[in-house]
This record gives C-alpha cells, sequence and structure tokens, in this order.
C-alpha cells in the first residue's frame, strides 16, 4: 500500500486549559479547551467536539488532520 506520509501534530500547551496543535509548517490546525470537559476545535470550526479526556480530544482533531491531508 502506498500513500502521502502524514507528519504528526505538534502539541503545546501554556496553561492546563488551552492546547494547541500546530502542524510542520506551524499552521494552526486546531485547539483543545478544558472547561469541565475537553472541547476540541479545528482552525475552520468544522469539526467540534466534546469529550470526557484530553486524550480523546486530541485523538479527534488528529483524525481530521490525517483524513483532510491524506487525499
Amino acid at each position: 500500500m502506498s500513500g502521502k506520509r502524514i507528519s504528526p501534530l505538534h502539541w503545546s500547551s501554556d496553561d492546563t486549559e488551552l492546547w494547541t496543535a500546530t502542524d510542520d509548517a506551524g499552521a494552526v490546525v486546531g485547539s483543545v479547551i478544558a472547561a469541565g470537559d475537553y472541547t476540541a476545535v479545528t482552525f475552520d470550526g468544522s469539526v467540534h467536539g466534546t469529550h470526557h479526556s484530553l486524550e480523546a480530544a486530541k485523538d479527534q482533531i488528529d483524525a481530521w488532520h490525517r483524513w483532510t491531508t491524506s487525499t
């Protein structure tokens, strides 16, 4: 199986309530906001989800990034 190599996102956080995902070029792909639950939002607003864990919210952004950059 051949396909386009998709670089993983880089996650950073300046505090305990906001995590930001960037691609290899430094462009913001999405973020996760902690406010009771964890809300995942892509930069363009096309994906918005609420999760009970930080990892699940990050996974949603990661999956969206892989899907949109795989074609």
